[in-house]
C-alpha cells in the first residue's frame, strides 16, 4: 500500500476529540479526551467516561478483595521468583487481624493503612504457597518485616527485662 493511502487510512481511525459523545453509564455529552482508551493503537475509547470508570473500578475492587489480594501475590511471586499455587479459596479475609486483635480490617481505597489487609508468608522464602499465607493487618506485617520468630521473640524478652528494672528501680509506678 502506498505511503499516501497508509496515512489517509491511519487519519480516518482517529477520533475527533471536538465531537462530544455521550457516556453509556451516566448519558453526559463530554469530549472524546474525557474516555478511557479502550485500544490506543486503533484509537478507539471506552463507552463511558474517565469518572465513571474510576467509579466501576473502586466498585469492583471492593466487591473482590480476595482476587485483588491473589492478583497482586502472583505479579510479586513472579517478580521475586517465588513459588506460587494459590487459589481464590485460599484467600479467607478475618475480621480483626489475628496478630493485632484490636485492629478491625477493611478495605482502604487506593492507600494502605494501619487497619488495610496484607499477605503474610510465614515463612518468607517458601513463597505464596497454600498453608504458608494468612491475612493479617498492614502494621502487623509492616511490624514483622523480614524478621524471624525468634528475633521478635528476643525483643520482646529484652523489653519486659528492661520494664521490670525500670519498675523495680522506682523511676515508674505500677498501679
Amino acid at each position: 500500500m502506498p505511503f499516501k493511502e497508509r496515512t489517509k487510512a491511519l487519519k480516518s481511525n482517529i477520533p475527533d476529540f471536538g465531537k462530544p459523545k455521550a457516556c453509556s453509564h451516566c448519558g453526559k455529552l463530554k469530549p472524546l479526551n474525557q474516555y478511557p482508551w479502550l485500544n490506543e493503537k486503533d484509537k478507539k475509547v471506552k463507552a463511558c467516561c474517565k469518572e465513571c470508570q474510576k467509579k466501576k473500578d473502586l466498585e469492583y475492587k471492593s466487591k473482590n478483595i480476595e482476587r485483588g489480594i491473589l492478583n497482586h501475590a502472583r505479579r510479586r511471586a513472579k517478580r521475586m521468583g517465588l513459588p506460587f499455587d494459590l487459589k481464590l479459596e485460599d484467600i479467607i479475609l478475618p475480621i480483626y487481624c489475628p496478630d493485632l486483635p484490636w485492629i478491625k480490617l477493611k478495605r482502604n481505597s487506593g492507600t494502605l493503612h494501619d487497619d488495610s489487609y496484607s499477605l503474610d508468608r510465614i515463612i518468607p522464602w517458601l513463597g505464596y504457597v497454600k498453608g504458608n499465607i494468612r491475612i493479617i493487618s498492614w502494621r502487623a506485617n509492616r511490624l514483622k518485616g523480614s524478621w524471624s520468630v525468634y528475633e521478635l521473640e528476643l525483643i520482646a524478652k529484652n523489653n519486659r527485662v528492661e520494664i521490670n528494672r525500670i519498675i523495680n528501680e522506682g523511676l515508674l509506678m505500677v498501679a
